[in-house]
């Protein structure tokens, strides 16, 4: 009998406990906006890229692939020095062509080194083809197109 009535005591304040939560919510005045958020108090910071562009290509090849195609570029670093080159997507307004820039991050200046040529590569798929004539890779000295 005890236990019977402990157990109603127990269901009782947790049902109560239930229905403070639920007429909380329904008197409450608060909007969404002054929720708890993970969001910074003043907003995200723009990302700005400070990485400089190539200085010019040496080749860029486009090879088909099942699910895509896959765009290579190749450039001349010096050798003794670790560049990090990659080819980064620009978005813009013309749909029939697609625009990349071969971004490098550079290590301190060095001497006339010896040189090596690095290729970076970035995959592309059937969708993101589809409806495009052609392929622009931007370095510093010029433009360099890929018909399709």
């Amino acid at each position: 009998m005890i236990k019977k009535s402990t157990f109603i005591i127990f269901a009782a304040i947790g049902l109560g406990a239930c229905s403070s939560f639920g007429d909380e919510g329904e008197n409450s005045t608060s909007s969404p906006a002054t929720l708890a958020t993970l969001a910074p108090a003043r907003g995200y910071v723009d990302f700005v890229d400070t990485r400089s562009l190539a200085s010019n290509l040496v080749g860029f090849n486009l090879s088909r692939t099942h699910s895509g195609a896959v765009l290579t570029a190749t450039t001349i670093f010096p050798k003794n020095d670790n560049f990090d080159g990659q080819l980064f997507p620009i978005t813009q307004d013309d749909k029939s062509k697609i625009i990349f820039e071969y971004r490098v991050n550079d290590p301190a200046p060095t001497s006339s080194a010896p040189t090596i040529q690095k290729t970076v590569a970035y995959t592309l798929s059937n969708s993101q083809l589809r409806n495009i004539t052609e392929i622009v890779i931007r370095t510093e000295d010029k433009n360099y197109s890929l018909p399709l």
